[in-house]
């Protein structure tokens, strides 16, 4: 018996596989109410109601389809059938859910928006819906295409047609920059549409008409971190692709098929979408017109942004308002969300009298990749909890430090920002729109900190000691005292800003991503009663803490490493280094919890 329908097709403007249960059917029966009903393909709701939902084209009993041809699987006991078609239905929202979410109430067509919100009332869809209430249908002063028109608008103008995984028209291009991060490889993906609205930003140009415009990323990433390795090449400028994708409906890539490779989509102008998809097709671009548009993008953003050489005005802009007492009278709380492969932490600034909170600083607001329902709810939790004044500190700009961005509301940019300069090598379109948003929004005191302060101490008081790693690129030969050590992140990651927070008793240190052997000596030689593990415990070259300055600690010390699940993270030689300075060793992935608190 056939269990489901997997039905992928344009009417899928919600971003995933619509499963509609299918009874009381075997495949012969299935066949032959094809062939006798010639041209049309029927399936049955739950009212036994017979839905005619797409005009077919041919039916396959064996996988010779086109992959760009629209069709449905289903899947039984001895294999698969596969059904080509023509969809029936436009792709408009309301229009989908006028024919098919809301045939249930077809005597009620005439209240079109109230038929519709019975049928969302009803039946509990696996997809993302817009939030609908009584009230707001009620309202007769709200027009039903309002309602619609005004959930993710921006989202509307850079994708297709509305949806992340475009169809096969010759105008849908979608094109791809290679990107590398902590030796694993993701397409940062563009399209004409995002192409025009990203350089009308940077330009000053954005259209007066279109939505408000908020950073956001558009990402695929691969199964596997080195499934696109073979693709990169360190010597071209730019790695760009023209890319193709399908839509995975089984959630699981071919085997047979040694050339699709399968990971997830991923879309967020807010909130984050994925579609388990894998792509088909790979090609270089060769139009240098294309090329030399995203190279200027590039360009233009960072010759926009004007970098912040004066210490003394980094620390005024970050003392300025954040301490509001004497030193003495504060403690210290820091919290580390549980958010996967990624950092999200926040320093709270405490009087000690009434324990209330005077200030926070947020040092990254990343996650992982792939973001599961739990790390949905955490980063929801997180931005709830950024209240009174606070401030924002990203280390450096990959995309595990920076994505969490996209559940602030735009009131909670419009805070002190401190980032580290753009790297002058390629980065993710994400982080590049993120940096334009923080520079060009007039509501946002953004400070690009200059790299002049590379592996140096930009400032230190009572409260703070802010540095900046060294820069180096991996493999670089680095002299420590008597030692010569290879480095082994990256600048991207080896340029990051650098926090310790300090009170009359102790000390922190927040490292970001950035390799030891990349910190100003100077912050090497303080006890930190917690320390935050650089690069999530990643593999070093570093065969001692001790012997590059480090200071042995008390054994009631912390070492948090910010880790997700099924990765290979943290390396135990790492861990072993950290605990023979005399710390225990936590990981963020086996806290009970969505976030764990450490008061110091």
């Amino acid at each position: 018996m056939l269990e489901n329908i997997f039905i992928s097709t344009e009417l899928d403007i919600i971003e995933q596989t619509l499963m509609i249960e299918y009874k009381r059917r075997n495949l012969d029966v299935l066949v032959e109410e094809v062939n006798n009903n010639p041209g049309y393909l029927f399936i049955y709701n739950n009212k036994d109601e017979k839905l005619n939902i797409a005009k077919i084209k041919k039916v396959y009993l064996e996988k010779n389809y086109l992959d760009k041809e629209k069709f449905i699987k289903l899947e039984w006991e001895y294999g698969f059938i596969y059904i080509s078609y023509y969809p029936k239905f436009e792709i408009h929202s309301v229009d989908i859910l006028k024919y098919l979410y809301a045939r249930s109430n077809i005597h009620r067509i005439g209240e079109l928006d109230k038929s519709i919100y019975k049928t969302l009332k009803i039946y509990e869809f696996s997809f993302s819906r817009p939030i609908i209430n009584d009230q707001l249908f009620n309202n007769k002063e709200i027009s039903l295409k309002e309602t619609f028109s005004n959930h993710n608008k921006l989202e509307s103008k850079l994708l297709y047609e509305g949806m992340i995984i475009p169809s096969t028209k010759k105008e849908y291009k979608t094109y791809a920059i290679l990107i590398e991060e902590d030796g694993d490889y993701f397409f940062s993906l563009t399209n004409n549409k995002m192409l025009f609205i990203d350089y009308q930003y940077v330009n000053g140009e954005y259209p007066e008409e279109y939505p408000e415009y908020r950073p956001y990323f558009y990402d695929f990433y691969p199964n596997n971190g080195g499934d696109l390795k073979d693709f990169y090449s360190n010597n071209d400028s730019i790695n760009l692709f023209e890319v193709s994708f399908m839509e995975n409906n089984n959630n699981e890539v071919d085997a047979t098929s040694k050339e699709r490779i399968g990971g997830t989509v991923v879309f967020s102008a807010s909130p984050i979408k994925t579609v388990s998809a894998y792509v088909t097709e790979i090609n270089v671009v060769r139009d240098q017109s294309l090329i030399d548009k995203i190279i200027n993008l590039n360009n233009k953003t960072k010759s926009i942004i004007k970098t912040e050489k004066c210490s003394h005005s980094i620390e005024s802009e970050m003392m300025n308002g954040l301490i509001k007492t004497k030193h003495a009278n504060v403690t210290n709380e820091l919290t580390i969300n549980n958010i996967g492969q990624g950092n999200w932490l926040k320093i709270d600034f405490i009087d000690k009298r009434d324990q209330k909170n005077i200030s926070s600083i947020v040092f990254d607001i990343g996650i992982g990749n792939s973001p599961s329902k739990d790390i949905k709810k955490i980063a929801e939790q997180a931005v709830q909890d950024l209240k009174g004044h606070y401030s924002m500190m990203l280390s450096h700009w990959d995309q595990d430090h920076i994505k969490g961005i996209v559940y602030l509301s735009i009131e909670q940019f419009e805070k002190l920002w401190i980032v580290p300069a753009l790297p002058n090598v390629n980065m993710s379109l994400g982080a590049l729109r993120l940096a334009a948003f923080l520079y060009c929004n007039p509501k946002i005191n953004c400070i690009f900190v200059d790299e002049k302060f590379n592996n140096k101490v930009i400032f230190e008081n009572d409260y703070f000691t802010l540095g900046k790693g060294d820069g180096k690129n991996s493999n670089v030969k680095v002299k420590i005292g008597t030692n010569t050590i290879k480095t082994r992140y990256n600048n991207k990651n080896n340029l990051g800003l650098l926090l310790a927070v300090k009170n009359n008793k102790n000390k922190i240190l927040l490292t970001g991503d950035c390799e030891y052997i990349q910190i100003p000596s100077t912050m090497m030689k303080n006890k930190y009663k917690l320390l935050l593990v650089s690069h999530h415990g990643a593999e070093t070259n570093i065969p001692s803490l001790s012997q590059i300055g480090f200071t042995k600690v008390s054994n009631d010390s912390t070492a948090i490493v910010c880790v997700g699940k099924n990765t290979k993270y943290p390396n135990k030689n790492h861990v072993k280094m950290i605990e023979k300075l005399g710390y225990k060793v936590n990981k963020t992935r086996d806290f009970n919890s969505y976030f764990k608190k450490y008061k110091f």
